[in-house]
């Protein structure tokens, strides 16, 4: 039994959400905890049920190394070892414990009850909505609707989590009851839980196929009245790394373009998937127009989702995760709303490259003379200065010559940024670089598919406010939907009239 090949990058995650975080604590407490995944033949048997256990078997198998998969009764036993296969087809080394003892924690799909532990969160849905209890089983419908079920598995995956580690999020308990519509936001019972229709996605374009990605296409492959095409954009390749949280990934996709991944799991009888493995500014350049009607954004930055609103897509909806937060935001240019680049607008002085790497490294006194050089000319880490960053922090400085001759983005990039670096430190180095943990970007892609969704299908007739936020940490918060207005400094494109002329123009019908 082992932890998986990329528990850096999960160490990396967790560093950023646990207080008190330590590496060696947080390897010995996931290598001692066991998780069940239990489910039974009401869940195999409904569409739903199937959706929720197999993002939430996708999603622990990325960061418990002991797992037990628990047919409740005959019907259920005889789809074990397939899901085993798929748990193993992502980390080789997992443990799957046959016989967990009463300490384990239970995350239970379908209608059986269970008594053998303390700790039991059931999870299910009906339609749009995503269900939770602490008490008793939920249920899953049987519609072709996979939005709520995916997104219980993410809120199921969640509270193990804060149940795992709940002496180090404060705040964190698990929630007791969960019914959350990804149509409307609204919480408790709900009378709106329209049937999917066909939906032709033409015109769509998503651009960013990373974890936020990733899980946008891994649900929308789970739609079979999906129609029309999509394009997916996105220049990289899967890295070991991305298997912490990329949900369409296993050990054999490492290597293999993001966008075309993708493309093979959304593509079906009826439905394009377009994949084209360039950045943003070399797709336009590819289309030969600007004319996107749905621009789906699921990039890492503000600069490029600036970049992105000012290519001046009809519509646009946009993802993102945050150390303790996700959510997603809807944008339509001419309101009295934000635009997207309204929310990314910078404000005061923003730290320059040299300035970030050099801070990461340890040694911000080596940014003008050192980094900024190194940086122009994409150069190659040296053992002198790969011991200057080992000693300032305190890392194996043996070890971390290993990446002497790298070029340095590649260099924090892997270190940095995909977690390598706590295999060389002395108890774990936070790293600056965002790596959210793998529910919440799978939740994050799961709101955008259905914003995605729900819009080509006109099912929102009062559509919520510019942005829904939800925090995992936590037990979900009475409101997740807030206003936002437009820049206030009137700084925006969207507040600019040649810009709004030239909408006009290029998008002449309300």
């Amino acid at each position: 039994m082992a932890l998986a090949n990329f528990f850096d990058r999960a160490a990396t995650a967790a560093s950023q959400v646990l207080q008190g975080f330590d590496l060696s604590s947080f390897r010995s407490r996931l290598e001692s905890q066991e998780i069940v995944l239990a489910f039974d033949g009401a869940a195999i048997g409904s569409s739903e049920g199937r959706v929720t256990l197999d993002l939430a078997l996708n999603l622990v198998a990325r960061l418990y190394p002991r797992i037990s998969i628990i047919g409740l009764d005959r019907v259920a036993k005889r789809h074990v070892s397939e899901r085993e296969a798929v748990a193993a087809s992502i980390n080789p080394q997992i443990d799957f414990v046959k016989r967990p003892d009463e300490r384990s924690l239970r995350l239970v799909v379908g209608v059986t009850s269970v008594s053998d532990s303390f700790h039991r969160v059931y999870v299910g849905s009906s339609g749009w909505v995503a269900r939770l209890s602490s008490r008793q089983p939920v249920g899953s419908a049987d519609t072709l609707n996979p939005f709520g079920a995916a997104a219980a598995a993410c809120f199921g995956a969640a509270n193990i989590f804060r149940l795992v580690f709940a002496d180090q999020l404060p705040g964190g308990q698990p929630d007791e009851t969960l019914n959350l519509s990804l149509l409307t936001y609204e919480q408790g019972d709900f009378q709106k839980n329209p049937v999917i229709p066909e939906t032709n996605v033409t015109g769509s374009c998503l651009v960013g196929v990373g974890a936020i990605g990733n899980a946008f296409c891994w649900v929308l492959a789970r739609l079979p009245q999906l129609t029309g095409s999509l394009d997916l954009v996105d220049h990289e390749p899967v890295e070991l790394s991305n298997l912490q949280r990329y949900v369409l990934t296993a050990q054999d996709k490492v290597g293999v373009n993001k966008v075309d991944l993708a493309a093979d799991v959304l593509r079906h009888n009826g439905f394009a998937a377009r994949p084209h493995p360039v950045k943003w500014v070399d797709y336009l350049g590819q289309r030969g127009d600007f004319n996107i009607e749905r621009l789906i954004v699921a990039v890492d930055t503000a600069a490029d989702r600036i970049a992105m609103q000012a290519s001046l897509p009809r519509w646009v909806f946009n993802a993102w995760t945050q150390n303790h937060d996700l959510g997603v935001s809807r944008h339509d240019f001419l309101s009295v709303n934000a635009c997207l680049m309204c929310l990314y607008l910078p404000t005061g002085k923003q730290l320059d490259e040299d300035e970030i790497v050099a801070q990461a490294f340890g040694i911000p006194e080596a940014k003008k003379d050192v980094i900024r050089p190194l940086l122009y000319r994409n150069g190659t880490m040296t053992p002198e200065l790969l011991t200057q960053i080992g000693t300032s922090l305190n890392l194996n400085v043996d070890e971390l010559q290993t990446f002497a001759g790298k070029p340095i983005r590649e260099f924090y990039t892997e270190a940095f940024c995909g977690g390598a670096i706590f295999k060389i430190s002395n108890g774990g180095q936070p790293s600056q670089a965002l790596v959210p943990m793998a529910f919440q970007s799978a939740l994050a892609g799961i709101m955008l598919a259905a914003e995605a969704v729900a819009h080509s299908c006109q099912l929102k007739s009062v559509p919520p406010p510019v942005t829904s936020t939800i925090n995992l940490l936590r037990p979900l918060a009475p409101y997740t939907c807030f206003a936002r207005k437009k820049a206030p400094s009137g700084r925006c494109i969207c507040q600019d009239v040649d810009y709004q002329t030239v909408f006009r123009d290029k998008w002449p019908t309300p």
